[in-house]
């Protein structure tokens, strides 16, 4: 029995010309076009090491990065912090970039582009004491860097 490929219904519904015509777009249908799509997003993502150490407010998460290469005139670099459940601030070579909202499930992202030197320093500060399991180089929740922009 030959090969059959599976059938995509969000695929079928789409009509199709019949032989010898032309197919048409309805002028309500949405146009794609290659500008129109959304610009790719770049990940990279911060894991160890990290240093960390109590501090009179909470605790200090530090880690270094070196400046994304390549980087196009046009493209826009962002700090994204996401499950961590405690207040706190970000920073980047000393300079505060935002404050953590203290929420796991809502990321915290931080446009960066004009603070990046060769080599950062991020740092995250949190209203909470390290846990007794906490690593000392890992992160409290996921931290990355994104690219956006093309």
């Amino acid at each position: 029995m030959p090969f059959q490929e599976p059938s995509h219904p969000e695929r079928d519904w789409q009509a199709q010309p019949a032989p010898g015509e032309p197919l048409v777009q309805a002028e309500d249908s949405p146009r794609t076009s290659p500008a129109s799509q959304p610009a790719p997003v770049h990940r990279i993502r911060l894991r160890h090491p990290w240093q960390q150490w109590a501090t009179p407010l909470g605790t200090r998460w530090q880690r270094r990065f070196n400046r994304p290469s390549g980087l196009g005139p046009t493209q826009r670099v962002w700090i994204v912090v996401a499950g961590i459940e405690a207040s706190g601030t970000a920073a980047l070579n000393g300079q505060v970039i935002g404050a953590l909202c203290g929420q796991a499930d809502r990321p915290s992202a931080f446009e960066v582009t004009h603070l990046l030197r060769p080599h950062n320093q991020l740092e995250l500060e949190l209203a909470a004491p390290p846990l007794a399991g906490d690593s000392p180089r890992s992160t409290p929740g996921k931290v990355w860097i994104e690219i956006r922009g093309q």
